[in-house]
């Protein structure tokens, strides 16, 4: 392979190449690309073009095809240097918008509904990080009386992140009590996070809600056991179908390894956890994975903040041979929506 120096009528050759290859699968010719994008070059010209960049490391050849498709190195050349995004139309914009727009929705659930967006404009699989619990703000706790011995425990946070557990309520508590005891934590632990909740509960369980302990003691294990503990479900899959369904990946050994990547969703969350440092784009093209079984694939994150400083992420999962121009356009711009509605709302 001999790497060298890209002059602008080879970048020129390698746009093309990739976004004929991505439009329609199949190995591109010099003949085809006469003309495509303002290539005013000889069909011999643009042979021996896509023979340069071959050597190069950007092109290959699959078996005694005359055509040549990009390699992963031609895909990562392409994202970085020559992916010309157009930008999203106003129109575009408000239908976005109010397809995102879903006050009152827990989060998780309006994650769940984005990513069928964007799965469904993208046709390729996506996935979401919600906040990570550690770094949410508690808001509020209510009691909901489910029978004269057992009660609904809701903890709703800043990010609308609502989690619910049923709690053994002693005979003596009435439910006037458990309102009273709703609208007292509430007022204590609006504002701060669940490691300071935990520490204002022991002291309230201690001092002057002595009565409610028992209670108190239930609430302090399960906002330990949900917001402390290693989260294993901040990751959403939604969409896999469009990926089983892509025409490179309908070897049967590619499908199994596929399906048992995104099963495995703890360890795809902590490799998106590692990448994610940054507000900027992640683009992982095939073999840049971690995974040994995404080696087919490419997996795009863009992270999104909420108004408390809290981050989680939205992505996309899917063939080498992607759309990225598409793919990075339609992320880039749901997540800029979600966020901003999340700030503007105060989550």
């Amino acid at each position: 392979m001999k790497i060298g120096y890209l002059t602008e009528r080879r970048k020129a050759i390698l746009k093309a190449v990739v976004e004929d290859y991505i439009l329609h699968g199949q190995p591109v010719g010099s003949k085809a690309l006469v003309g495509f994008q303002g290539l005013n070059y000889s069909p011999a010209t643009i042979r021996a073009e896509m023979a340069a960049l071959e050597e190069m490391g950007y092109l290959t050849h699959p078996h005694t095809s005359a055509g040549r498709v990009p390699t992963e190195m031609g895909y990562r050349y392409y994202v970085d240097h020559l992916l010309t995004i157009t930008p999203v139309s106003n129109q575009e914009m408000e239908n976005l918008s109010q397809a995102i727009s879903r006050r009152g929705e827990d989060l998780r659930q309006l994650l769940v509904e984005v990513c069928r967006l964007i799965s469904t404009i993208t046709t390729y699989a996506s996935i979401a990080l919600t906040p990570h619990f550690q770094q949410l703000i508690i808001k509020r706790i209510h009691f909901v009386p489910i029978s004269s011995r057992v009660s609904l425990v809701i903890i709703v946070t800043s990010a609308k992140i609502i989690q619910s557990s049923l709690a053994e309520v002693p005979p003596e508590v009435s439910e006037e009590q458990l309102e009273e005891l709703s609208r007292t934590l509430s007022r204590h632990l609006d504002g701060k996070t669940p490691w300071e909740s935990l520490q204002i509960i022991q002291t309230l369980k201690e001092g002057p809600l002595k009565q409610f302990s028992f209670l108190l003691g239930q609430i302090h294990s399960f906002i330990h056991e949900v917001f402390l503990f290693e989260q294993r479900e901040r990751l959403i899959v939604e969409g896999e179908e469009n990926v089983l369904l892509s025409p490179e990946l309908q070897d049967l050994n590619k499908l199994r390894t596929l399906i048992a990547t995104l099963d495995r969703r703890f360890l795809l969350q902590e490799f998106l956890e590692r990448k994610l440092t940054s507000k900027n784009l992640q683009v992982i093209i095939g073999r840049e994975n971690e995974f040994f079984e995404m080696r087919d694939l490419s997996l795009l994150a863009m992270p999104f903040e909420t108004s408390s400083y809290n981050w989680g992420a939205l992505g996309l999962v899917g063939p080498v041979r992607m759309d990225y121009a598409k793919a990075i356009r339609t992320l880039s711009c749901v997540t800029s929506i979600l966020e901003k509605n999340l700030q503007r709302e105060g989550l």
